[in-house]
């Protein structure tokens, strides 16, 4: 296979700022904002505070878990779709509707109150799991379509390329309350945030690197594609794909529990540490750069695979230690043990967003690129609703339990119990961390190493 020109990666990578820019502001920003300015009063004037948690997180929660069914599926009929323009850049098109219900998810909180609860919700699971539902499925086919245009000896770089890009949407999403500081209502940044993502998955569409035809034609006359039931079984009796099926689901799950609880427990921690996100962001973004660059280099001569395992096995030692974040010491001492604990982590998060996108292009063969994509991608979004949804349930057990339940308190305040919630969050991370290095030393290939 050719080596795509690094002007055509870029034109291919340049959709994931959208990409990530929508997707983190839903993760992210929506959940908080309808629980603060949506959900409280409207559980307030029924009574039901003590549900707040769990309410708000199930946005993420529900629309994640049926949205991830959508990906068992996309990924086979975009293999056997055949258009001029392709297998999987057709697919590409579905931005223009699920721009659409992203942006109406910022629907002004007078709006959403005046409905009353449960109406207001049912309204935002349904815009929120159509948006998920079709943005799986763009991503399904473009994350194919970089299998399709990529040689094994460049998944490394083009999985980078990818997460640069994406981390830009990253970034962005933290920076946007800023520029809308004291808003009324969301509809501004998810306006902004919608127009952002369709017009650059467009752009991907039509001036991206365009698909090779005749290498489709190949593999139609090479053999026929089976069924789905029968692409499914061959999928999940793969050796090493099955194994690492298992492996990503315990690292999204792991590395979901840290970014679902990040915002929530960087501002419980702010009542003992005089410490905003930007005091920690220049030092975890020179940390990214580094860490990209760290597993590029590392990847090109110990393999992809062992370099991961690695990654794993740090975050299941490290994880813990944010137990003890914020307990004692000077001011300045807990900034500085934010700072390195964060940074350890993130090092460990860069390798899942550097490794899983590149091994699963080096397991999957040519002909069922898409099939395993949407197969490997439905198992590891599940880690995703299965995180937040113990994030909404353990904080609202241990805020609303009775006192035997919140006998591990640092200190007291707003949130008693919250101590002891975090802990335990951040024990069955550091576990499946574990878990996911033990999966991922059953996946055995051969790598092309550059030494």
């Amino acid at each position: 296979m050719i080596l795509i020109n690094k002007l055509e990666l870029i034109k291919l990578s340049v959709g994931m700022i959208g990409n990530s820019f929508a997707y983190m502001i839903f993760y992210f920003l929506l959940p908080v904002f309808y629980k603060e300015y949506v959900f409280k009063p409207s559980l307030s004037l029924l009574g039901l505070d003590n549900i707040l948690n769990t309410v708000s997180f199930s946005m993420i929660t529900i629309p994640f878990a049926i949205s991830a069914l959508v990906y068992i599926f996309s990924g086979h009929i975009s293999d056997k779709t055949r258009t001029r323009f392709g297998r999987r850049r057709p697919y590409l098109l579905l931005v223009i509707p699920s721009a659409a219900c992203f942006i109406f998810l910022g629907l002004p909180p007078n709006i959403l109150i005046s409905m009353g609860f449960p109406q207001n919700y049912i309204l935002l699971l349904i815009l929120g799991t159509l948006y998920v539902s079709l943005y799986r499925i763009l991503y399904c086919n473009y994350i194919a379509l970089y299998v399709d245009l990529t040689p094994p000896n460049q998944r490394v770089s083009a999985s980078i390329s990818i997460n640069l890009f994406g981390m830009i949407g990253t970034i962005a999403t933290f920076i946007i309350p800023l520029v809308f500081e004291g808003m009324s209502s969301f509809l501004e940044i998810t306006a902004l945030v919608g127009s952002i993502y369709l017009l650059l998955m467009l752009f991907v569409f039509f001036l991206g690197p365009k698909e090779d035809l005749e290498k489709i034609n190949k593999i139609d006359l090479k053999e026929k594609i089976p069924g789905f039931f029968k692409s499914f079984k061959d999928s999940i009796t793969d050796y090493n794909f099955k194994y690492y099926l298992s492996a990503s689901f315990f690292f999204v799950l792991a590395y979901s529990l840290m970014t679902t609880v990040f915002m929530d427990f960087l501002k419980f921690k702010q009542t003992y540490i005089p410490v905003e996100f930007w005091n920690i962001f220049l030092v975890l973004l020179i940390v990214a750069v580094f860490g990209f660059w760290f597993y590029s280099k590392m990847s090109k001569k110990r393999g992809k695979i062992p370099t991961f395992k690695i990654a794993l096995y740090i975050g299941f030692l490290v994880q813990p230690f944010m137990i003890f974040l914020g307990i004692a010491g000077s001011p300045l001492s807990l900034i500085i043990q934010l700072i390195i604990v964060f940074a350890i982590l993130l090092f460990v998060l860069l390798a899942v967003l550097t490794f899983q996108n590149a091994i699963l292009m080096d397991i999957a063969p040519p002909d069922k690129e898409a099939t395993y994509s949407g197969i490997w991608l439905f198992v590891s979004v599940i880690g995703m609703p299965v995180a937040s949804g113990l994030v909404g349930l353990i904080n609202d057990v241990f805020i609303n339990g009775p006192p035997i339940l919140n006998f591990w308190i640092y200190r007291t305040g707003e949130y008693p119990g919250h101590d002891f919630a975090y802990a335990l969050l951040l024990l069955i991370a550091s576990i499946s961390y574990f878990i996911s290095y033990l999966f991922l030393r059953k996946v055995k290939y051969k790598e092309e190493l550059n030494k």
